[in-house]
C-alpha cells in the first residue's frame, strides 16, 4: 500500500510523447550521447549533456522510410515524474514545419524529458533503434 502510494504521487499525467512534440514528419535528427564507461561526478542534466557528450550524429534531410520508423517510435507511452535522471542520451527532432521535439534519456532509456517535461517511458525503444541504425553508438567500452 505505501509503495503504491509512493508511486501515484510521483505519477502526474500519462500519454505519448508525440502528444508532447506534435511531431507528424521528420526533417532533421540530431543525436547526443555520453556513454555509461564516462563518469561524472554528479548526474548529469540535459544542460550538462549538451556542454561534454562524446557522440554527436546529425541526420539532415531524412528519408521517408527512416522519418516513418521515427514517428512510430513517437508513440511509447510515458508517465510524468518529478525529479531528474542521469541524462545519457539525447534526440533532438526538427519536422519539415519546424517543430521541435527535445527528447533525452537516462543511459536505460527508462526516464528523461520530453520538450522539457520529465518523465519515465513504458517501453522505450528509441535508444534500441538507434543503436542498431548507427551501430557505433552502441560500443560500452572506448571506441569512437
Amino acid at each position: 500500500m505505501v509503495l503504491l502510494s509512493l508511486f501515484s504521487a510521483s505519477v502526474l499525467g500519462m500519454g505519448r510523447v508525440n502528444e508532447l512534440c506534435g511531431i507528424d514528419s521528420v526533417k532533421t535528427i540530431e543525436i547526443i550521447n555520453l556513454p555509461a564507461y564516462v563518469t561524472t561526478l554528479t548526474p548529469l542534466s540535459k544542460e550538462g549533456l549538451k556542454r561534454i557528450y562524446k557522440h554527436k550524429v546529425v541526420v539532415n534531410g531524412v528519408s521517408d522510410f527512416y522519418a516513418g520508423e521515427i514517428i512510430d517510435l513517437l508513440q511509447m507511452k510515458y508517465f510524468r515524474k518529478e525529479e531528474n535522471n542521469d541524462i545519457r542520451w539525447g534526440v533532438d527532432i526538427v519536422s519539415n514545419k519546424n517543430n521541435k521535439c527535445e527528447i533525452y534519456f537516462d543511459g536505460f532509456g527508462e526516464c528523461g524529458s520530453v520538450n522539457g517535461i520529465n518523465v519515465c517511458f513504458e517501453k522505450n525503444e528509441m535508444i534500441d533503434w538507434i543503436k542498431k541504425e548507427i551501430p557505433f553508438l552502441s560500443q560500452e567500452i572506448g571506441g569512437l
